[in-house]
Formats: C-alpha cells, sequence, structure tokens
C-alpha cells in the first residue's frame, strides 16, 4: 500500500487470469482494463459490475454483500465511489485500502443490467 503526500491510501492487485487491475484508493474501487483486453475482460467493456469486498478481522467496519461498479466511458474503466456500507465514512476514519483482503467481481447476465452473486467473473487477492 502507498500513501499520497495527500495522505490518500491506494492498493492495487492485477487479475493473473483476465489482466483486470484493481486499485482502491481510500474508499473509492477503481477497475481498469489491460491495454489490449482479451476473454472476460474484452466482453465486460461497456456493461456495469457488482463488487463484493473481503476485509480483514480487524477492519473495525463491515462490507456490503453486493454494491455496483459504474462503467466509465470517459475514462475506459469502472469506478465506484461508495464501497461502504451508508453513512460515507469521514476522511479521518479508517478506509477500505487500509483493510481489503479480496474482492470478487460480478457480471449481469447477457441481456439484463441487474448484477448477482450467481455470475462471478474473478476473485482479485490483495494481501
Amino acid at each position: 500500500m502507498e500513501t499520497t503526500e495527500h495522505g490518500t491510501k491506494i492498493i492495487t492487485s492485477v487479475d493473473q487470469e483476465t489482466g483486470l487491475r484493481l486499485e482502491i484508493q481510500d474508499n473509492g474501487l477503481y477497475m481498469k482494463l489491460p491495454e489490449d483486453p482479451t476473454g472476460k475482460a474484452a466482453v465486460l467493456r461497456g456493461t456495469g459490475l457488482g463488487g463484493a469486498c473481503e476485509v480483514s478481522s480487524d477492519a473495525p467496519f463491515t462490507m456490503p454483500e453486493l454494491f455496483p461498479i459504474y462503467w466509465r466511458e470517459d475514462f475506459n474503466d469502472w469506478g465506484t465511489a461508495l464501497t461502504r456500507g451508508l453513512p460515507l465514512p469521514d476522511d479521518s476514519e479508517p478506509t477500505l485500502a487500509e483493510f481489503v483482503t479480496e474482492c470478487r467481481l460480478y457480471a449481469p447476465p447477457e441481456g439484463s443490467d441487474e448484477v448477482r452473486l450467481d455470475n462471478l467473473v474473478t476473485t482479485i487477492r490483495i494481501r
């Protein structure tokens, strides 16, 4: 994990199977496609995803079962600012980046926008 000069905590990991790059900045989660996406990663471009992250046992918060990760056309990636339950934590509180151990990504079934826990794309281990 790195901490920027402004205090933002950032942790990254790349999924070996799909080439998807996961980056967590404090409580924001971002997914980036590989330069030349193929297979699962190529099919996902432009669709919304679902995320589910596990945190270590000493985390002072819990995670929702599933949260949306939105396709961001302008950046050609996915992002979500809310990866913890409501209300949003203060900037001074412990962050997801400090405690995340793995994240699972889910795609909607073909012909649907609804993301459910039954269409796992990949699991990215962080620690």
